[in-house]
Parts: structure tokens; C-alpha cells; sequence
């Protein structure tokens, strides 16, 4: 239990344990009854809420606040953001009168307002009512594969663990599958009606995982360049298509260390598909992405960056900036290093 000291002398705070090893209790509730002394024959409860005492009068007077009413403000404010000024002033400003008591949205003076900033809020509360409309399904829980089944099932194309369709092992099998699949999992995921479909995959690049040119070392990486059976100008023919390393050996070049040990892609995936619409800022469109949980085997497809190129010597406000160079943390000032 950490605890505060209000009155009397002592440390100002500190840590005491509750039990001893054996079970017997160090410290109670005050006032919870008669006979506080613990022995080993005492009946020990099964769960105990330590409630915190209410401030004395000095205190109560110096914080002129009451603890209880305060958590209660300040907590849904906290959760909902609508704490507005600095956080750490928050007791000060609430002891003057300067926050109203009821939880909720804060009513902010004109003068206090940031016009950019409640552009964003409206931004932000207009995405998350349009993505509560969408039915998006839930990922199943994640189960840790050992590495004899990862190797036994991760060269297979498995069904992914949310819109169970096949997630392909490769860049070979994804492109086999072809224009076919993508139709089903452009559907699955919402971005493309009944009515359309995808026509087929123009061309594709892989991009390189070596050299200042690497695109990243989690896997291999490519663009792809799609047709529509019908052209719509929400749907974008540049995408990037990201999967894992092909475990078809038990080396970590191989990526059989990398899914075991490290857990699945599904955090990033996640983040296109619940926190992207949300954002108040432009993130990549979300088109599909899935794990199977059974071989760690994932997809993710997402519309195409436009990186800037390197020999450019300056850029407009929100142009994209170059890819950031690869494995090349060598390179940095020792005091940008992390070993």
C-alpha cells in the first residue's frame, strides 16, 4: 500500500506491505470492527478494499477541496479529454473555483479556444460516429504457436482469424490467388461494393529489403497496381502490400524466431482499421488486413505513399518527406543511439 502522510511526523510517504508471508494481516481497514489483532487463527477475507481516509480539516482547508468530489470531477474529464490547461495545475485551478464540479465536456471561454484544435475535435467526432455505423469484426484471442507448429503450418494458406478468408504464406501465393481474392477481401473489408470488383493486378514491385533503399526488415514488402471492373474515384489502383518473412526453414532470416517469439502484426493492423478513420489527420485508407493466429501468417493492404525523393533540397508544407534510411543507426551521433 502506498501511503501519504497528512498530519503528525514522519516520511512523507512511502510503502508498507499489508501481509505477512503467511497470510496474517499488517494493516486493516480503520473501523472495520472489533478485534483487529491478526493470528493465525484469525479468518483472513477473500478480498479487502483499503478505502482511503478523508483529509483532515488543515488539509481539507490548504486543498480546499473534498478527495472524493474531486476524483469524481476530474477522472471522466481525464478519460473524455476535456481536461483543458495543464494537468498538473488541475488541483490548484479546481481549489480556486476555476473548474466547474459536474463531469463532462468543460465549457471553454472564447478566448481559451484554439480554433485549429476544435476543428479536430469536430473531425474526430464526425469519423468515430460514421465507423460506430460500420459492423467490423472482432479479432479472435491471441494464442501463442509453438515453433513445430509454425513451421508445420505457416507455409500453408490458412484463414484468417476476422474475416475468414485465406491470408496467403508468400508473395508467390498472394499473387497466384490474384485479382480473385483481393475481390473477396476488398468486399469483406467494406471498401468495395457488391457491384464491383477488381479486375486484376497490372504490375507489382517488390521492394528491396538491403541497402539504403530497404524498405523496412519485418518483412517483405511490395507496391501493387490494380484495375476495377469499375473505375471509382474512392479506390485507389497504387496499394502496398505488407506480409511476413516465408517460414519455410527455422532460421530468423526466415522469420520463424521473429512470429514465435514476438507475437503476430495485428497491433499495426488494428490501428489502420479502428484508430486510422478516427484520426484527424490523413492516414493511409485502410483496404484489408488480417492474421491467422493459428501460424502467425498475416496481410496487410493499405493505400500507396508517395515518398519524396532523396536529392530534393527542400519540401512544401505537408509534402511527404523521403523514406528514412534502414539499419543505419551506426551512422547516428552517439547520443542518438539506443543500443
Amino acid at each position: 500500500l502506498c501511503y501519504q502522510r497528512l498530519t503528525g511526523t514522519g516520511p512523507d510517504q512511502g510503502w508498507v506491505s499489508l501481509k505477512l508471508k503467511g497470510g496474517n494481516e499488517l494493516l486493516v481497514e480503520a473501523g472495520s470492527g472489533s478485534g483487529t489483532s491478526s493470528t493465525a487463527d484469525a479468518p483472513q477475507p477473500k478480498e479487502e478494499i483499503v478505502k482511503a481516509e478523508p483529509l483532515d480539516a488543515e488539509a481539507q482547508a490548504e486543498l480546499n477541496v473534498d478527495l472524493e468530489t474531486f476524483l469524481n470531477g476530474y477522472l471522466p474529464r481525464l478519460n473524455s479529454g476535456a481536461i483543458v490547461g495543464p494537468i498538473e495545475t488541475y488541483p490548484e485551478r479546481y481549489g480556486k473555483g476555476e473548474v466547474k464540479l459536474a463531469p463532462g465536456p468543460l465549457e471553454v471561454a472564447a478566448e481559451h479556444k484554439d480554433p485549429d484544435f476544435e476543428k479536430l475535435r469536430a473531425a474526430v467526432a464526425e469519423k468515430r460516429e460514421e465507423f460506430a455505423k460500420t459492423k467490423v469484426p472482432e479479432m479472435k484471442p491471441y494464442v501463442h504457436v509453438t515453433k513445430k507448429d509454425l513451421l508445420e503450418k505457416a507455409t500453408k494458406n490458412m484463414n484468417g482469424s476476422t474475416y475468414n478468408i485465406a491470408i496467403p504464406a508468400n508473395h508467390t501465393e498472394f499473387l497466384k490467388l490474384g485479382s480473385a481474392w483481393l475481390t473477396d477481401a476488398f468486399r469483406a473489408s467494406g471498401v468495395l461494393p457488391n457491384d464491383n470488383s477488381v479486375k486484376g493486378i497490372v504490375a507489382h514491385k517488390k521492394l528491396p529489403t538491403t541497402t539504403v533503399d530497404a524498405a523496412g526488415g519485418a518483412g517483405p514488402k511490395m507496391f501493387i497496381t490494380v484495375e476495377y471492373e469499375k473505375p471509382d474515384p474512392t479506390l485507389h489502383t497504387e496499394l502496398f502490400v505488407k506480409m511476413p518473412w516465408f517460414a519455410d526453414g527455422g532460421s530468423r532470416a526466415d522469420g520463424v524466431d521473429i512470429n514465435q517469439k514476438g507475437g503476430d502484426s495485428f497491433p499495426e493492423i488494428a490501428f489502420y482499421r479502428y484508430m486510422g478513420p478516427l484520426c484527424p489527420f490523413r492516414v493511409p485508407k485502410y483496404y484489408f488486413g488480417d492474421v491467422c493466429r493459428e501460424n502467425t501468417n498475416y496481410v496487410l493492404i493499405i493505400e500507396k505513399i508517395s515518398f519524396g525523393k532523396k536529392d530534393n533540397g527542400s519540401f512544401e508544407p505537408y509534402e511527404v518527406l523521403p523514406l528514412a534510411e534502414k539499419y543505419f543507426d551506426f551512422k547516428l551521433q552517439p547520443r542518438q543511439r539506443v543500443e
